[in-house]
């Protein structure tokens, strides 16, 4: 199978390479795909099947010590209220230049000039 999604919606080819959830892009995390990388309900569950912990994903908490599942934060909805953060690449090129002391950088053994 591909990766990613079938783009037609209601497709019924046999053969379609891609994956077709019926899951909404809102829908929790389904909790034994998330745990086990595998459901019962196969396409026919309503939770999204996506490699990341089901109880951050949910809950916004995850209480398994140690947790090796991906937690992601969704901030989307949080950038568009308060406005990003991010510094203006200007900025980060002066930053650079400011630290950096490269003065006997070209002169390592292994250097090798762009």
């Amino acid at each position: 199978m591909t990766s990613g999604s079938c783009g037609k919606g209601h497709c019924t080819k046999p053969d379609c390479p891609y994956t077709h959830s019926k899951a909404a892009p809102s829908s929790p995390v389904c909790e034994a795909f998330g745990f086990y990388g595998y459901c019962p309900e196969g396409s026919d569950c309503s939770a999204r099947h996506v490699f990341e912990c089901p109880d951050f994903s949910n809950t916004g908490v995850c209480k398994t010590k140690g947790c090796k599942l991906l937690h992601h934060d969704d901030v989307s909805s949080d950038e568009e209220t308060t406005g990003s953060d991010d510094v203006d690449s200007d900025d980060v090129a002066e930053l650079i230049d400011a630290e950096s002391d490269d003065s006997d950088f070209e002169n390592q053994p292994d250097f090798i000039r762009l």
